[in-house]
């Protein structure tokens, strides 16, 4: 049937064959511009895929970075609040020192006070023991110019009535 009619038209088979080819052709042409795309979608997703794994990889590291500075962050924060506890550990002992020399000068502030009232309580009474004495002295000088003066007025006496006796015994 079909070899016959072939033969019988070998133009015809010819046109069939050349539209086959072409036919042929064009699907290969087809699959081929697919094959194509398919090979660029591909391209393209292994490039996207790579640059999604580099900007993962950046993230990462960003992560990792930004770990770092908060666990550096609270290592400092932890450094600063344990040197900020010795200071508060200081200046509390420090006050505590102050609050003691300061109630020790108050105390010896009152017993120099003391002492200052008693030096012129002290001062006060020699003061007047000697203005005491003074007067005293003065008395006394008085008195001994007195017992002089009477001394010698009885001496006077004493050898004028001597005198007077002498002339009468004589």
């Amino acid at each position: 049937g079909r070899q016959a009619r072939d033969k019988a038209h070998p133009h015809a088979l010819k046109e069939q064959h050349r539209a086959a080819a072409a036919h042929h052709t064009r699907i290969l042409e087809k699959l081929g511009a697919k094959h194509a795309a398919a090979l660029a979608a591909l391209e393209d997703r292994e490039r996207t895929q790579a640059q999604a794994a580099t900007a993962q990889a950046q993230i990462d590291r960003t992560l990792e970075e930004k770990a770092a500075r908060e666990t550096e962050m609270r290592e400092r924060t932890a450094a600063l609040a344990a040197r900020d506890a010795e200071h508060t550990a200081v200046l509390e002992k420090l006050r505590g020192e102050h609050r003691l020399t300061l109630q020790t000068l108050r105390r010896e502030l009152g017993e120099l006070r003391a002492e200052r009232d008693a030096a012129a309580t002290l001062r006060d009474d020699l003061l007047s023991t000697q203005e005491g004495l003074e007067r005293n002295n003065a008395a006394l000088e008085r008195r001994t110019e007195e017992l002089e003066e009477r001394a010698r007025s009885l001496t006077v006496a004493l050898e004028s009535a001597t005198e007077g006796r002498r002339r009468a015994e004589r």
